[in-house]
């Protein structure tokens, strides 16, 4: 939901909820989108997956944020709202 709304794909420490399966830090399809968003530019792509594993954290601003947004709508629901 962060880099839909921020631009911000970071790895952080997972924290366990009562939806297991959105319990991840790193989606390993992610990396397909990022190649779209990239204009499938394969070298622009390795630079982002290679800064990510370095720093853990990506980020993306601009048109190319614009341009997230266009292609996802995203939201996001604490525990309250998931048992509602």
């Amino acid at each position: 939901h962060r880099f839909f709304t921020k631009g911000e794909y970071h790895r952080y420490g997972i924290n366990k909820t009562i939806s297991p399966s959105m319990d991840i830090c790193v989606s390993s399809n992610f990396e397909r989108y990022l190649f779209h968003l990239s204009g499938d530019d394969s070298a622009t792509l390795a630079k982002w997956m290679k800064d990510f594993e370095t720093t853990g954290k990506l980020t993306i601003g601009g048109k190319l944020l614009d341009q997230a947004k266009k292609d996802f709508l995203s939201a996001r629901a604490d525990t309250a709202m998931t048992l509602e």
